[in-house]
């Protein structure tokens, strides 16, 4: 309430009112400071009685309340940035400029349009000095509606660790567009970090990233060097996001973990060890929430080898468009994601979407296209697929247009590919009752497009296991997959006779009898060849219903036999000649 918020303070804004409470932890008594909240129609509010500690309710006490503010900073120039840059990296302050540093990790900053052009930073907040503020590139008219945001261009941005301009974010950051930005990783002594973490607006988010765009033009990182010089120079584990590299929510507290509304233009190269990358990010945990992104990637090239040295673990890949480990949701959001080179030798997963998903895919669609050569074994499988790469969440009103190109070349290796999914495979408990969500559920999906997988030719007696199909490679969940189609064209070529799993929809479905196929279609006059054959045994008898592909085109069709909410609340439309579309 206005008669709450005391007189204003030249250059802070009032933010809260917190009172002071004794606490014991260790056996030793320490005195914290916690939010006041006032009671409201929504919220109980803080009690006197719980504030003061008080044991029964007739004992009187006294409550003295602290304004809390929050200091306010405009950065608009490179000078004004290097202002606040240098304080962040005191060597020794003083006690004054360790208040100083304690503002700014706390203040509304207002961000004006800059152009560092060749000027070179490391992220502006690092581990031991985390952004928990709002940082705000938007520009205001007089009745506060936002009408245009700042624009932040060129500049290089990095250290040995991280490369990103913000560096380590718990607080806000929104309403910003990144342009040309150069993200840059330095080495020590010719040599890389074991691991670098790499993402244009933040390193590491447990906040919010909101209304932020990025356009960038192709950007290598990492050498692509070969023998010896591999081994001793090359790049190590990477962690890619275009939004953040990590996002990390906590569901206790609100507004964490999260990356929302934004949009995402760039094209990158990479030659490291390892690589986990995403459109938004490279990793989510289980509270991360992302939302409502667009999506444009283009990855010339993403070559990956391992180095032999044990003390890094083996070498892997992990590439989404949106996130390459989703723990949390993915949701309401749309990704076109081009891979034109990829190679690695061991564990690889791709997914248009997610590579390797434990969280929720919803109302996502995803354009994925990838050349890849690629290894796999026991221990180290390779999964691609139109959406999820690895699956072990669920995806629920989705679709993806494919073009997979995949050649795997290390014998005893194992490959699924699948137009949605490359293995829908997992081992885990599901403990929802849903049969639309819970461990390996699909439903309301589709795919269209095509996938050619090839094998290198081996020596006699070795092999290649695969695993192809139109919904997924392997699969063994039974009772929650239903609406869905594939349209695909599936071509696999010098394959080992004799282990092979292709089919139409699913190329390994484990407990067939358990499986309800009454709401599951492929297209059956696209092209189906093992070796130029198209005679073949496969599992397409007890794997769902055959329809032309031009049957899929017809809106009566799908909405006659398929689930897809049409309606004016549906997050569905489908136009006649189309496939169906999110709105």
């Amino acid at each position: 309430a206005a008669d709450k918020v005391p007189a204003g303070k030249a250059g802070y804004t009032f933010a809260k009112w917190y009172y002071e409470q004794t606490v014991t932890e260790n056996d030793e008594e320490k005195v914290v400071q916690k939010d006041f909240v006032f009671k409201t129609d929504d919220t109980t509010g803080t009690t006197l009685y719980q504030a003061c500690g008080l044991s029964d309710y007739f004992t009187p006490a006294t409550l003295r309340l602290y304004a809390k503010w929050t200091k306010q900073i405009t950065i608009d120039s490179v000078t004004s940035y290097r202002e606040v840059y240098d304080l962040l990296r005191k060597g020794d302050p003083t006690e004054d400029e360790k208040k100083q540093i304690a503002e700014i990790l706390q203040a509304e900053i207002t961000f004006k349009s800059i152009d560092f052009v060749s000027s070179e930073f490391e992220p502006l907040f690092d581990s031991d000095h985390i952004f928990t503020g709002t940082i705000d590139g938007g520009v205001y008219s007089d009745d506060s509606n936002l009408t245009s945001q700042a624009v932040i261009s060129g500049g290089k941005f990095g250290s040995t660790t991280d490369a990103s301009v913000f560096g380590y974010v718990s607080g806000t950051v929104k309403n910003l567009t990144f342009n040309n930005v150069g993200l840059v990783v330095k080495k020590t002594e010719n040599k890389y970090a074991s691991l670098v973490r790499i993402g244009y607006v933040a390193s590491v988010l447990e906040g919010k990233i909101e209304h932020c765009n990025i356009t960038a033009t192709t950007t290598a990182y990492g050498e692509d060097y070969t023998g010896q010089s591999w081994l001793d120079y090359g790049m190590k584990a990477v962690i890619f996001g275009g939004i953040a590299a990590e996002v990390s929510g906590d569901n206790q507290v609100k507004d964490t973990g999260m990356v929302r509304d934004c949009t995402v233009e760039f094209g990158a190269k990479f030659f490291c060890e390892s690589l986990t990358f995403g459109g938004v990010c490279g990793s989510s945990n289980s509270a991360a929430t992302l939302s409502a992104n667009k999506v444009t990637v283009t990855l010339e090239k993403a070559h990956c080898h391992d180095d032999g040295q044990t003390s890094n673990g083996r070498s892997f890949v992990k590439i989404g468009g949106i996130a390459g480990v989703n723990g949390g949701a993915i949701s309401a959001s749309k990704v076109a994601i081009s891979v034109g080179d990829l190679e690695s030798l061991d564990e690889t997963y791709f997914g248009g979407v997610c590579a390797d998903n434990t969280g929720r895919v919803i109302t996502t669609s995803a354009t994925a296209s990838i050349n890849a050569k690629v290894g796999g074994a026991i221990s180290q499988i390779v999964c691609v697929g139109g959406m999820i790469g690895r699956n072990e969440g669920y995806i629920l009103n989705g679709y993806c247009i494919v073009d997979i190109n995949v050649v795997a070349q290390k014998e005893n290796g194992i490959v699924a590919v699948g137009g949605i999914v490359g293995s829908n495979f997992s081992d885990k408990t599901d403990s929802s009752s849903s049969t639309r969500t819970g461990v390996s559920a699909i439903n309301l999906a589709y795919s269209v497009g095509s996938i050619n997988v090839s094998t290198a030719t081996l020596q006699e007696g070795k092999k290649i296991q695969l695993y192809v199909g139109g919904i997924a490679g392997r699969n063994n969940q039974t009772k929650k997959i239903s609406n869905c189609f594939t349209v695909t064209d599936i071509v696999v070529e010098n394959s080992t006779d004799g282990v092979n799993d292709i089919g139409r929809m699913f190329g390994k479905h484990e407990k067939k009898a358990e499986f309800v196929t009454t709401t599951m279609y492929f297209a059956r006059d696209k092209k189906f060849t093992l070796n130029g054959e198209t005679e073949f045994e496969h599992n397409e008898d007890t794997q769902g219903n055959s329809e032309a592909a031009e049957w899929f085109l017809s809106s009566e069709n799908v909405k006659g036999k398929f689930a897809f909410d049409f309606g004016e609340n549906g997050e569905w439309e489908i136009t006649e000649g189309q496939y169906p579309t999110l709105k």
